[in-house]
């Protein structure tokens, strides 16, 4: 209701200025430019998010994170076969190899 009364408050004001000195149909589609942003605020949803959210989102997405990630892998045989080795290595060691 806030950002629809924003909307109204904002949009109507600026149509009956823009009447006189302008047509009726471009008066109405200005207004209707100007007052777009409070509804889509009050009425746009995407994945059960508001729009503020999903415009943060990404702001950070373009701003705020890094734009390139570093590739880092916890491969689990790799962590694996170094374990193995070490191992090895150690057995070598107390068995005086």
């Amino acid at each position: 209701m806030i950002c629809f009364g924003c909307g109204i408050l904002v949009g109507l004001p600026l149509f009956f200025i823009l009447r006189n000195a302008l047509p009726a149909s471009a008066a109405a589609l200005i207004m209707i430019v100007v007052m777009m942003p409070f509804f889509l605020f009050a009425m746009y949803e995407r994945n059960g998010e508001p729009l503020e959210k999903v415009l943060r989102h990404i702001y950070d997405a373009k701003f705020k994170r890094p734009k390139q990630r570093p590739y880092k892998t916890n491969n689990f045989y790799t962590v694996l076969t170094r374990q193995a080795k070490l191992d090895k290595e150690v057995r070598a060691i107390v068995q005086g190899r």
